[in-house]
């Protein structure tokens, strides 16, 4: 809203200043906005990892409980 407001007050009071907050805000939010993303791609992919673990644990003691696969042939 802010990088908004500074735009109009750019353009209709041809506010240099304005004009220069309002880049400097938008730079801002472009890092902000990448900080976000890379920490929910961590994120997203901590689970992965704890999911494929737990995954191969009960892989493990299932096959353990069943035996081996009968030969099907």
């Amino acid at each position: 809203m802010l990088i908004g407001c500074d735009r109009a007050a750019a353009y209709l009071l041809d506010d240099e200043n304005s004009a220069a907050r309002a880049a400097a805000l938008k730079g801002q939010m472009a890092g902000v906005r990448l900080l976000i993303a890379r920490e929910q791609h961590r994120t997203n992919h901590a689970k992965v990892i704890v999911l494929d673990r737990q995954r191969a644990r009960f892989t493990e003691r299932h096959c353990h409980e069943r035996g081996p696969d009968p030969d099907p042939t």
